[in-house]
């Protein structure tokens, strides 16, 4: 299993399907996910979507966020002091910087590819695909899930 580090929410991303967006949150010790559906790519929609699901977790695990340069993140500040955490941003074309996100978006995408219809896709099915990554093995987690590996770390059952 893992130390007991700090852990943090520390990568962002947006998935794009038709025109529909996910925003998504991978911690990047457990690799453990948060999914919020966008009804468009604007910053305002994106720190709605990430305030929403972010709150949720306790302040000492809002540490800092890493994103890309996309149009999205452009009230980055707003976000980070509603939140309490730093963001940074990933030099561009530089995605190997935000490596967790990128894969994990690669999973999100076995779900729901390129042509799908985001926004057609409920709430519901979005939250089902995020139990299920959360409870999938991982090579790079000894085989645990991220579910397993975040829940001693944050003290109460996620």
């Amino acid at each position: 299993m893992l130390g007991h580090g700090p852990i943090r929410f520390s990568e962002a991303d947006t998935v794009i399907a038709r025109g529909s967006r996910l925003a998504t949150f991978v911690e990047r010790k457990s690799r453990y996910l948060l999914i919020a559906r966008l009804p468009d790519g604007k910053a305002a929609s994106f720190n709605a979507g990430a305030i929403r699901l972010l709150r949720k977790l306790p302040a000492r695990v809002r540490k800092t966020m890493t994103s890309d340069n996309g149009s999205e993140f452009i009230e980055h500040g707003r976000l980070a002091s509603r939140l309490g955490f730093k963001t940074y941003f990933a030099d561009p074309y530089a995605s190997w910087q935000r490596g967790t996100n990128e894969n994990t978006n690669g999973l999100i995408r076995q779900y729901f590819p390129r042509q799908h219809d985001l926004g057609a896709t409920s709430h519901q099915r979005v939250a089902r695909i995020t139990h299920k990554l959360n409870n999938r093995p991982r090579k790079c987690l000894a085989y645990s899930t991220p579910a397993e590996v975040l829940a001693p770390l944050l003290r109460f059952k996620v």
